[in-house]
């Protein structure tokens, strides 16, 4: 037997290597009853047997004829030392062999179903109904011919047992009438044999409506996958996750249509589903997706301040634009409608029968999300956001006239407000009345379609200035409206492109993180000594932002322009980590005792953000220097007397 490489992938998924090496093992096992057979009669009878060497293939009705004519030419009146009992080990070894022949076949069709059930309906594959048949086919094949083979054998070993007794006697009669009712070989034989061919019948058909199911839920799921070659931003991903998203797309509309039509079993799918990819690695493909669209429509927005008022005059720049915003409206809507299947499966599918029953009860009865699918929820709560922001969008654009509330409209009653929360006595429902009318004014403001970038610039600042104001309650926190206004205009702003600032943001939230477990836990009081090293740690970074400040105000050399740019991404530095601290300390709020106490030990944040603002109201109002050269060709210039 020639060495031949092994084709693990297409053995696991029941590809076309099967059949050939089906159909080299069957034939060595044939090949082994048939030399069983022949080897059967006792050697003193055998008669040389010509070509057929050690590999060669031998079938079974060849052995059988061969068989037959050696029962034929040899008796008990042919052969002195033939005796009437020579029989016996003749058909024990024919029994013997076969019942692994039967055992062969029987283990070959429980195999091949087992695997169909291992490879799991994700690995169908159009070849899959093609190679089962043919495999089918061979062993139904095999089984017919072996059925055969049992009936003439029965019969050869009959006429031999006869042949070995004398004729005309009373035990030749008897033995004679005995093959009537009596049997040889192993009458179980048969009977495996046909409850084989059933098993194998039954199977195949049940595999054959299963695959059509299949099939016509499949040309369903096909039909709403061509929709992918006009999404521009699922294209954009990495090929590896382009992929893993259309594959669990398609599984997720196969299950969803399965749920009425009833065509595959609930558990292939659910198999395939869970083998497909993690929740983990789903929930990052998914975020993944969800902030390239994001990326796109608030590129969209920025470019409408950038050029509103050419592109609503200029109809093809406009069309253009809502062309781009409905692309990425098709592309929201798909990924919201994937992320509320995959939890809805993750939730029927669920192993604990309470999960399952979230929604069929309240979840003051059952219980909390659970954690697997928290991550879906809040992410789909994104994701129907920035539908609504594609919408306002779409809206601004198509209007014509587009109508806005300036700044000068508002700017009193915010600058009121503020002035009173600033106050040192200033209640807590006070503060929470003038900072929602803060809110909402800024809300009217519609950053977000707004042609100006000196109303994105005067929401940051307001934000900036309602947190620093809001330092003992911190209820702006409170506000869901606060935290989109803080939301869209960051997402407005482009990123800082500052490693330093990066690497302090990192590290505050790390550090706040600890703090926020152990004082969650509390455990304040076993974790005093690194709370203390987080709060040093905090120190040190805000000192280097700080110093990094004092330097750019100190330093008169830098021009205005610049100067301008400078203190613009210091004050959204400043907006960014007073609203990481900000939250942080509105958490403590929740926390009486604990909260408190630790709240009282960070105020010199506080401190440090108020000195960083002090430099950035310095370098705004700072009167723009004049080189000494300049000065003096202008003194020049004035004096009369040249």
């Amino acid at each position: 037997m020639s060495w031949q490489p092994i084709d693990f992938q297409g053995l696991v998924s029941l590809d076309t290597p099967v059949i050939d090496l089906l159909y080299q093992y069957l034939d060595e096992q044939e090949s082994a009853l048939g030399r069983a057979i022949l080897d059967a009669i006792p050697p003193n009878m055998q008669t040389p047997i010509l070509g057929y060497g050690s590999n060669t293939v031998i079938r079974l009705s060849d052995a059988i004829e061969m068989f037959s004519k050696k029962c034929a030419t040899h008796s008990i009146e042919q052969d002195n030392l033939a005796t009437k009992d020579d029989w016996k080990p003749t058909a024990e070894k024919i029994n013997k062999a076969m019942w692994n022949y039967v055992e062969a076949l029987e283990g070959c069709v429980i195999e091949l179903f087992q695997q169909l059930e291992q490879i799991g309906l994700e690995q169908w594959h159009s070849r899959l109904p093609q190679v089962l048949g043919t495999i089918k086919e061979l062993l139904q094949h095999k089984i017919e011919d072996l059925i055969w083979a049992i009936k003439r054998l029965e019969d050869q070993l009959w006429r031999y047992r006869l042949n070995l007794q004398p004729k005309n006697n009373f035990q030749h009669w008897h033995t004679k009438l005995s093959s009537l009712w009596s049997s040889i070989l192993d009458k179980d034989l048969t009977k495996n044999l046909e409850k084989t061919q059933a098993f194998l019948r039954t199977n195949y058909t049940k595999f054959l409506k299963r695959y059509g199911g299949y099939v016509k839920l499949q040309e369903e799921v096909e039909q709403s996958l061509e929709k992918f070659d006009n999404f521009p931003i699922i294209n954009g991903l990495e090929k590896d996750n382009q992929k893993l998203f259309k594959k669990l797309y398609q599984l997720l509309k196969l299950w969803e249509l399965n749920q009425t039509a009833k065509a595959v079993p609930n558990r292939e799918l659910t198999l395939a589903l869970r083998h497909a990819l993690s929740i983990e690695k789903a929930t990052l493909i998914f975020k993944e997706y969800y902030i390239n669209l994001k990326k796109l429509l608030f590129g969209q927005s920025r470019t409408f301040k950038n050029q509103g008022e050419r592109i609503l005059e200029n109809s093809v720049a406009k069309v253009a634009m809502q062309e781009n915003i409905e692309y990425g409206q098709h592309e929201i809507h798909m990924l919201a409608m994937t992320i509320f299947h995959y939890r809805d499966f993750l939730l029927k599918a669920d192993p604990d029968p309470y999960v399952r029953s979230r929604l069929g009860f309240s979840e003051s009865i059952v219980g909390p999300e659970p954690a697997q699918t928290k991550p879906l929820i809040e992410l789909g709560y994104d994701i129907e956001k920035l539908g609504q922001l594609s919408a306002q969008l779409l809206e601004a654009i198509k209007k014509n006239d587009h109508i806005q509330l300036s700044i000068s409209e508002i700017d009193a009653e915010i600058t009121h407000a503020l002035h009173e929360i600033g106050h040192p006595l200033a209640t807590k429902r006070m503060i929470r009345q003038k900072a929602e009318r803060i809110i909402e004014n800024l809300m009217l403001l519609d950053q977000w379609t707004a042609f100006s970038w000196d109303i994105v610039d005067y929401v940051g600042s307001t934000l900036s200035k309602l947190i620093r104001i809001d330092w003992k309650y911190f209820v702006v926190f409170e506000f869901l409206n606060f935290h989109e206004l803080y939301s869209i205009h960051q997402g407005l702003i482009l990123p800082i492109n500052d490693r330093s600032h990066n690497n302090r943001l990192q590290k505050f939230t790390k550090l706040l993180n600890h703090v926020q477990q152990w004082v969650v836990k509390h455990r304040t009081q076993s974790h005093f000594h690194d709370i203390e090293l987080d709060m040093n740690d905090i120190k040190i970074y805000l000192q280097d932002f700080l110093a990094f400040v004092q330097r750019i105000a100190s330093d008169t050399s830098i021009p205005p322009e610049k100067l301008n740019i400078v203190s613009q991404d210091i004050a959204q530095e400043l907006l960014e980590y007073r609203y990481l601290f900000g939250n942080f300390f509105y958490q403590l709020r929740q926390h009486e005792s604990e909260g408190q106490l630790i709240r009282r030990q960070f105020l010199f944040v506080d401190q440090y953000f108020e000195s960083v603002d002090l430099k950035l109201h310095e370098m705004t109002n700072r009167e723009p220097s004049t080189p000494p050269q300049e000065t003096e060709q202008q003194e020049h210039q004035d004096d009369p007397e040249d």
